[in-house]
């Protein structure tokens, strides 16, 4: 089963809807690109209020509505995770915004989705975004694919790389095995992992696990071959990396004892052994 997305959405907030000038957006795309990276240009759109930007793999619509976006849209958006203010403050903005812009990329090619362009359609997708956010300042964006609702100062945060895995990535409550241990499923690794996550949580707070959950896939970025090694060490604790037999599914289980180690900072950097 392809557990890829064929097609990537986020949605900027606005109280008055921007007039865009979408050649001047289409030349802020292509700024610095590599010969490999995708070039686009100014299509012709069928309706007002609406723009496509192509390329030869890719397609970019950008649809502005002068309302606001559905209350359906967010439900579970929020993260109960983060602190009060910020809770208070994205739930002021849903209340308040009369407006959206909903930038959509789909592809252009009938060629099977590989690994490698499900990561290129995220990071273009979070590039115009970028772009669009810098020309447009938004009030919040909605990032559909992991269901979350940021503020402005958020995604400035995340424009520092290219690959934000606490935009790309989400994480689910679940149970798993016969003692029905707590764990969590990371929703968006497949695209850097080529199979699903899930982590025991054992003696780790949510926090924690999710921390090294994204500490791993980033580990995974850097090495294609992390994901089929033995055991992965983060912030002091210690994992096996369990396999299922059809290769699709990936388990970081906590070994018994916490890795400690005297007088290391436990901010050092993951490790994955052999």
């Amino acid at each position: 089963m392809n557990e890829f997305f064929e097609e990537i959405e986020a949605t900027l907030l606005y109280t008055c809807l921007p007039t865009p000038d979408f050649s001047a957006f289409c030349a802020r795309l292509n700024e610095g690109k590599s010969s490999l990276a995708p070039t686009f240009t100014t299509a012709n759109a069928p309706q007002d209020g609406y723009e496509i930007l192509t390329s030869e793999t890719l397609q970019l619509s950008v649809m502005s509505t002068a309302m606001p976006l559905g209350a359906e849209c967010f439900m579970g958006a929020i993260n109960p995770a983060s602190n009060a203010a910020t809770r208070a403050a994205l739930t002021g903005i849903v209340a308040r915004h009369s407006a959206h812009v909903t930038l959509t990329l789909t592809r252009n090619d009938d060629r099977p989705l590989s690994r490698a362009n499900a990561q290129a359609m995220l990071r273009q997708t979070f590039a115009a975004t970028s772009a669009f956010g810098e020309m447009h300042p938004p009030l919040a964006v909605h990032w559909e694919t992991t269901n979350r609702l940021h503020r402005a100062e958020q995604m400035q945060d995340f424009s520092r790389t290219d690959t934000p895995l606490g935009l790309f990535l989400n994480f689910r409550n679940e149970v798993i095995g016969q003692r029905r241990a707590p764990a969590l499923r990371v929703l968006g690794a497949e695209p850097w992992l080529g199979r699903s996550l899930h982590i025991q949580i054992g003696q780790l707070d949510r926090e924690e696990a999710k921390s090294v959950a994204r500490a791993f896939v980033e580990a995974a970025i850097s090495d294609n071959a992390a994901p089929v090694r033995q055991s992965f060490h983060c912030q002091g604790h210690g994992f096996r990396i369990a396999h299922a037999p059809d290769g699709r599914r990936i388990d970081l289980i906590p070994t018994q004892q916490t890795l400690q180690i005297p007088g290391r900072d436990l901010s050092t950097p993951a490790r994955i052994r052999h």
